[in-house]
């Protein structure tokens, strides 16, 4: 089994992101909204007449667990999937051991 970690922008449609991976193949599916600092250079708002200087953008994080065998339909389906800025999402994908696994499920 695989789990494939994925880094989409806010505004991304969660619910069409699902019904995709699971017909697809995908066994579990967790979302996460965080905050990523920037490496670029940091804007500048005016917010209620104070500017403000912006570092972090919100980002989502879909953590993709899914066997072997239907990770290439997935990645694919990943790889099509493009943002509002027509950028394609990172994707790390990683290995997952018998020590990763619950030892039993409730």
């Amino acid at each position: 089994m695989k789990k494939i970690e994925v880094f989409f922008p806010s505004q991304i449609n969660t619910d069409k992101l699902e019904d995709k991976l699971y017909p697809v193949g995908a066994r579990s599916l967790s979302l996460v909204e965080m905050r990523v600092l920037n490496q670029g250079p940091a804007k500048t708002e005016k917010y209620r007449g104070v500017e403000r200087t912006i570092r972090y953008s919100s980002k989502i994080k879909a953590e993709i667990i899914v066997d072997n065998d239907d990770l290439n339909r997935i990645i694919l389906l990943l790889s099509d999937f493009k943002t509002t800025d027509n950028e394609r999402p990172q994707a790390f994908i990683s290995e997952l051991s018998a020590a990763d696994k619950p030892a039993m499920t409730l």
